[in-house]
């Protein structure tokens, strides 16, 4: 099937995106230097992306003459089961947008941090010049 394919791959890509977000905070940790807020930005939106699942992607027939048939035997599957498939996948985006709410939420107490320890940083060099 190729929603199971799809849907792999959408794990892969989240996944991929989420170790990026702690490759960036692990290396600026080390370096001492402040989070790039712009590549937090660009990954958050991208996970946004990623967020919603969608459990009916298009049927491509796999079976060069009775690829009709197939298509249709598919068709036919999926309303068949879409009383058991769709609440799996309300609650998985519903799992999926808690998640992402709670990346922005970190993001936003990051950038706090960050606007805390610039206004440190600039406290000490004005008690430093005096």
């Amino acid at each position: 099937m190729t929603s199971l394919g799809d849907g792999s791959q959408a794990r892969e890509r989240t996944a991929a995106a989420v170790r990026r977000i702690r490759l960036e905070i692990e290396r600026s940790n080390e370096d001492g230097n402040r989070p790039n807020t712009v590549e937090f930005e660009r990954t958050l939106s991208e996970l946004r992306r990623l967020s919603t699942i969608n459990a009916h992607w298009g049927i491509i027939p796999t079976w060069p003459i009775f690829g009709r048939f197939e298509v249709l035997g598919k068709r036919a599957m999926r309303i068949l089961l879409r009383w058991y498939i769709n609440p799996i996948i309300e609650q998985q985006n519903a799992f999926n947008l808690a998640v992402l709410a709670s990346l922005y939420e970190l993001e936003a107490q990051l950038h706090e941090a960050n606007s805390n320890m610039i206004q440190h940083d600039i406290d000490m060099q004005q008690e430093d010049a005096i």
